[in-house]
C-alpha cells in the first residue's frame, strides 16, 4: 500500500470542490470575455460599498452606546490619575 496520500484517499468536502469549481469557471470567463467579466466585477465591487458603509456606520453606533455605558466609572478613574500625575516642567512636552 502506498502512504503518499493521492486524490483518491483524500476525502473532498463538496464545498471545497464547488469553490474550486466556481475559481475555475471565473478564471476561464475572465480569459474568454475579460471586459465583461471585469465590467460585471467593478458594478457588484461599488454595489456593495454602500452595504460596507451601512455595516460600518452600525458598528460605529454600538461601539459609542458601549462606550458610553463604560464612560463614567472609567472617566472618573482617568480624570483623578490624570490630576495626581501632574506636570514635570523638566520632561519634554510629549512624555507629559
Amino acid at each position: 500500500m502506498n502512504r503518499i496520500p493521492s486524490l483518491r484517499s483524500v476525502s473532498l468536502s463538496s464545498r471545497f470542490v464547488s469553490t474550486l469549481a466556481l475559481v475555475v469557471l471565473f478564471f476561464a470567463l475572465l480569459v474568454s470575455y475579460p471586459w465583461s467579466v471585469l465590467t460585471i466585477g467593478t458594478v457588484a465591487y461599488l454595489a456593495c460599498l454602500p452595504l460596507g458603509w451601512m455595516s460600518y456606520r452600525e458598528y460605529q453606533r454600538k461601539d459609542a452606546a458601549a462606550a458610553a455605558a463604560a464612560a463614567p466609572a472609567d472617566a472618573s478613574y482617568l480624570h483623578e490619575s490624570a490630576l495626581d500625575r501632574g506636570v514635570d516642567e523638566n520632561r519634554p512636552p510629549r512624555l507629559n
